[in-house]
């Protein structure tokens, strides 16, 4: 039977003392001690090793160490030496070239490829210990390729060394920096490398190596890590636990993430369990700018009104925003939260404390999630095959409203953006069955029509200014839809919001300090914004990376502010210069993103290879190191215990998707997944 209430099982090899006393370690029993204890600290259950330490003893005890459990690891640390192609591990009784008082790398992996555990780690802590990585992976897969295995429960190896071939293991080296990337998490990230996140629960092999890498160099020691692994399906496994998992970060830029600009507290983290995927208040959060006449209708509704409401407009024009900005000041104490970031809070007409109860985002979702979504954040008991259908969860929330007294307000934002074959019962019977019961209310966020992936041409009359068929099925009562795209404030409203931006300290704005050039700035910016608040946002990124501030009389600032949305984010991308091609390659995979994201753990660089121009190869720092210098276009969020990433808006997948073969684009995709999946 496989224990299931240990994340899995270790044992330490620990060879300090030899028949000849000039190699012993004096210190090695300190240092393995404290690989125990993070390992144990990660939920490891240990395995001690009984008998003495000779080769015969050593042999026989890990011969019968079969310990029933999905993941096991072994620690070896003492000497060790080349044996040609292969690796020597002395054993206590080792003397001068005697062949039977060492275990050899291709007997270790023999003996573990008779295990029952999927997941194997073995960490080497010798010198030279890199040529023995080679030959224990080698003699595993050797021994395990005529097996039959059942699908998932195929044998994995990694084995990670402390110093490579020829490299000498420094006393304590290694396991100091094991215990601090364990203990800790992976070094900061670069233009070069980037580890695991807190969104991660668990940390593969291979993150492991690399952070350890990493880790070394910065420190300056003289040893370097080498790393193998063999599995025969998937090219990784989550294996190690990630002591700084937090699931409940907010859905943020990069950028963000790097400035460290969120607050991370226990009140975000109930908003975020309570809004699955809603935009919070961070660093884009706090320049929120007021739009008077949207918030009075909105929060007039949450006084008085009942049914549906639908807050609708162009790409861009800031639907998420203000109901990020709705979902988090109506929870209790939230705005004291944000007093201190936001200066016109006061001004603000905030909507009452608790006014909305549930949220969610509903792109790439289907219709069964967003019912799964909901009943997990109103906290109701779901049936007893799970929530499959929206009239069972449609009758709860009803009775749940009816038993409390007080209307239940529901929130769901991108419902054009939700899986597309699902969106209409999304609307009709989801979203507009909850508002036609007494006491529920329902506000949406939507685009006014669905669009044709295959036609993406906006123009300036439309699609826009007619209701499409989605606000149809929520509604056909016009003064039930509050219309951005007219709003009178707007272009206020973006001034306040680009005055905030090129006046922030904490950026490098060249407009800094000096108030009256951010204000006319934000202003004429503003009045070529057509109301569209990400337009603004990509022309306020390239005001304050600049050096000096622009002229706005130029040619150049009049090809800047003379275009709309792909125009700017065009100019953004083509200010990489001769990186533009490599940023445009890189972020074009996340625009086919379904759910959260797509995962950095092998899948996004898989496909920016497989999409890209042909004869370009990336690399894993190619990654990087757009994370790095285009993060302000990339949202980190989580998903299923990982880290995923999703580009900053629907309308930046939709300048991916423009005038390109989609049927193309989706057999690529699904060969790249297929290949990934079953290599061949």
């Amino acid at each position: 039977m496989e224990e299931t209430d240990v994340h899995g099982r270790f044992a330490t090899v620990v060879i300090g003392d030899y028949h000849d006393p000039t190699l012993n370690l004096p210190d090695i029993d300190k240092h393995a001690a404290k690989v125990a204890a993070v390992l144990r600290s990660l939920g490891f259950s240990e395995d001690l090793r009984e008998g003495d330490t000779t080769a015969t003893q050593v042999q026989q005890w890990l011969t019968g160490w079969k310990p029933s459990a999905r993941r096991l690891l072994l620690y070896w640390t003492g000497h060790a030496q080349e044996l040609g192609d292969d690796i020597a591990l002395f054993c206590g009784d080792y003397y001068h070239d005697h062949p039977f008082t060492k275990v050899s790398g291709r007997d270790l992996g023999q003996l573990l490829a008779s295990r029952s555990a999927v997941e194997i780690v073995v960490i080497l802590d010798v010198c030279k210990g890199g040529v023995g990585v080679g030959a224990i992976v080698n003699a595993f897969r050797n021994t395990v390729q005529d097996r039959e295995f059942a699908l998932g429960h195929e044998p994995g190896l990694a084995v990670l060394s402390s110093a490579r071939t020829k490299e000498f293991a420094r006393d304590g080296v290694f396991a100091a920096a094991l215990d601090h990337i364990l203990s800790e998490g992976p070094p900061p990230p670069t233009d070069t490398y980037h580890g695991w996140t807190a969104r991660d629960r668990l940390i593969t092999p291979t993150e492991l190596y690399k952070a350890l890498c990493v880790h070394l160099h910065n420190s300056g020691a003289d040893q370097r890590p080498d790393f193998a692994q063999e599995r025969a399906v998937d090219g990784f496994f989550p294996f190690f636990e990630n002591v700084r998992h937090h699931p409940h970060r907010p859905d943020v830029t990069v950028d963000t993430l790097r400035e460290r600009a969120f607050a991370d507290t226990d009140l975000l983290e109930h908003f975020l369990v309570k809004f699955r995927g809603i935009d919070t208040p961070s660093a884009d959060g706090w320049y929120y700018a007021p739009r008077p006449a949207p918030q009075a209708r909105i929060t007039d509704w949450l006084s008085t009104g009942d049914g549906m409401l639908v807050i609708t407009g162009p790409p861009g024009s800031g639907k998420s925003a203000l109901l990020g900005w709705l979902a988090a000041m109506s929870t209790p104490d939230y705005h004291r939260e944000a007093a201190d970031k936001i200066s016109h809070l006061a001004d603000i007409d905030l909507p009452p404390e608790g006014a909305i109860d549930a949220g969610i985002h509903a792109k790439q979702h289907t219709l069964q999630e967003c019912v799964a979504f909901l009943g997990d954040a109103l906290e109701l008991t779901p049936p007893g095959g799970g929530w499959q259908e929206p009239g069972p969860l449609v009758e709860r929330i009803a009775a749940l409203a009816e038993r409390n007294g007080h209307p239940v307000t529901i929130l769901l934002d991108a419902l054009d953006e939700a899986y597309p074959a699902d969106q209409s019962r999304i609307a009709v019977d989801l979203l507009a069955a909850l508002a036609a019961q007494p006491r529920v209310r329902v506000i949406v966020g939507t685009r006014p029509n669905r669009e044709d992936p295959g036609n993406r041409a906006i123009t300036p009359d439309g699609p826009w200014t007619a209701d499409g068929p989605l606000i149809r099925a929520l509604t056909t009562e016009s003064s039930r839809v509050i219309r951005l795209d007219i709003d009178p404030g707007s272009t206020h409203a973006i001034t306040t919001y680009l005055t905030n931006r090129l006046l922030d300290p904490a950026t490098s704005s060249p407009y800094r300090g000096d108030i009256s050039l951010a204000g006319t700035t934000a202003g004429i910016i503003a009045a070529h914004s057509n109301g569209i608040f990400l337009f603004a946002r990509l022309i306020a990124r390239a005001l304050i990376n600049r050096d000096t501030p622009l002229d706005l009389i130029t040619s150049d600032a009049d090809g800047l502010l003379n275009g709309g949305v792909r125009e700017a984010f065009e100019a953004d991308l083509t200010h990489y210069g001769s990186d533009r091609d490599r940023v445009y390659d890189l972020l074009a995979p996340l625009a086919w993103a379904q759910g959260a994201g797509l995962p950095r753990r092998d899948i996004w660089l898989a496909l920016a290879n497989a999409l890209s121009r042909p004869g370009i190869t990336y690399t894993e720092q190619d990654i990087a190191w757009v994370l790095e210098h285009a993060g302000a276009h990339i949202i980190e969020s989580g998903e299923d215990g990982q880290t995923v990433y999703r580009l900053y808006h629907q309308a930046f997948n939709d300048y991916f998707q423009l005038n390109i073969d989609h049927a193309w684009v989706q057999r690529t995709i699904t060969h790249t997944l297929l290949d990934l999946t079953y290599p061949s």
